[in-house]
């Protein structure tokens, strides 16, 4: 029996080790934070700079060539990003250029802003709903589900009409299906289960 080959990564997939290497990294790097400082505005920084080096033609590739030593490419870095960071992220970018990690910025990226909700008790709720919510129903079911989770929801709202009424919430992996057309459908189970 043959062995499938090896296909490249999908897009937008990252790499488990990448992911959890970037955990680390940015774990640490929510551990060395002042008090003080604004840990939201650092993780818009970061998603930013990452975001610049997947659209800018070349940069992936440089920031994923091993070659050099280490303090030749931390001297780049600091030139060509220095000047537009803060402090905390230059010495981010110069600690992952000496231990030739600069092509996980992505994954630390990703993985700051996930460490940085756990630390604040806040979690990811996906609502969809036939029409889209006022603001007082999503400040209505923020607090709602604020106080059933016991953590702060951050929503993301989305809208399909074919819901007719009521709302699909999914929290994880878990979904609360409240809608008129998740209604008819369990309906529609029970009868044809009866026959």
């Amino acid at each position: 029996m043959t062995r499938p080959t090896p296909t490249a990564e999908l897009p937008g997939v990252m790499d488990p080790q990448a992911l959890t290497l970037g955990r680390a990294y940015a774990s640490a790097l929510l551990d060395a934070l002042p008090a003080d400082a604004d840990a939201a505005v650092l993780g818009e920084e970061l998603t930013e700079l990452a975001n610049l080096t997947r659209s800018t033609a070349g940069c992936g590739e440089f920031l994923a060539d091993p070659a050099g030593r280490s303090s030749d490419r931390r001297a780049m870095v600091e030139r060509i990003f220095g000047p537009f960071v803060s402090g905390h992220v230059a010495a981010l970018l110069g600690v992952l250029a000496n231990n030739h990690r600069l092509d996980i910025l992505p994954a630390v990226a990703e993985q700051y802003g996930k460490v940085l909700d756990q630390r604040m008790n806040r979690i990811d709720v996906s609502v969809c709903s036939a029409l889209p919510l006022t603001d007082k129903q999503a400040e209505t079911l923020t607090a709602a589900l604020a106080e059933k989770l016991g953590a702060t929801p951050k929503l993301t709202q989305t809208v399909d009409p074919q819901l007719v009424g009521g709302l699909r919430i999914q929290v994880g992996d878990k979904v609360y299906d409240a809608s008129v057309a998740g209604a008819l459908q369990r309906f529609r189970a029970k009868m044809e289960y009866k026959e």
